[in-house]
């Protein structure tokens, strides 16, 4: 499991923004364009980066929510600086997938860089079932995670370690995430690998269906050569 300890979460937060924040968003709003007035959860918002981006788009009301404390507080201060009608429509809630579905229903959902974070099926699959539950009929649900395809590739803002045994069939084995950056020193975590099949699964048992999807390069790979596999892939997914 992966452990977020108070060091490990501080130094997250000193890395400042990683640039991907600025990709996600962007591949989302060009598979929503308009989010105005719509109930959205942000399920694993990490510091709220992410998060900050939706809220300036005028949603209706605003779920962040995370299972680690250091990271809602990070939250917390990533959104002091909107504006307090913005402020006012934004609930944090401590807290994973054990506490969905909601019983309110949301417009949309994200939940980004989150779910390879969870060491056994059964955590993913009760997540993806109170993440689609917790969505309105047309709702949608954007998941992101680094590709499950692509595990040598070092990008210029993260890369992984994973064992010299590994092999892409080794559903739950462990790996080694490094998030790279020059004013900092590297912020290291355990993620566990699932592939693109146990996700797929996932969605089906949960009651979604998978709606699109996006396999997005790193934030700095689209424009800096030599070209290189996807660091990232998007599923939307809607309700059955």
């Amino acid at each position: 499991m992966t452990i977020w300890t108070k060091e490990i979460s501080e130094s997250y937060l000193d890395l400042g923004k990683q640039s991907h924040v600025d990709l996600v968003f962007a591949a989302i709003k060009e598979l929503r364009s308009d989010l105005r007035g719509c109930n959205l959860l942000d399920f694993g918002c990490g510091d709220g980066r992410l998060s900050r981006q939706f809220a300036l788009e005028g949603p209706n009301s605003f779920v962040l929510m995370d299972e680690n404390h250091e990271m809602l507080e990070g939250a917390k201060n990533s959104l002091s600086a909107l504006p307090l009608t913005l402020r006012d429509r934004i609930h944090l809630i401590q807290g994973n997938e054990t506490v969905l579905p909601f019983n309110s229903k949301f417009d949309a959902a994200v939940c980004s860089l989150t779910l390879m974070m969870m060491e056994t099926r059964g955590r993913i699959d009760q997540a993806m079932q109170g993440l689609v539950q917790s969505l309105s009929p047309k709702g949608k649900l954007w998941v992101v995670i680094t590709h499950p395809c692509f595990h040598e590739e070092r990008h210029e803002e993260f890369h992984l370690e994973t064992s010299p045994i590994f092999h892409y069939w080794d559903s739950g084995s462990p790996y080694r995430v490094v998030l790279d950056n020059e004013k900092v020193q590297p912020v290291r975590f355990i993620d566990y690998h699932w592939t693109i099949e146990d996700y797929s699964r996932a969605v089906e048992k949960g009651g979604g269906t998978i709606h699109r999807l996006r396999e997005l390069p790193g934030p700095t790979d689209k424009v800096r050569g030599p070209r290189k596999d996807p660091a990232y892939l998007l599923l939307e997914i809607a309700p059955i």
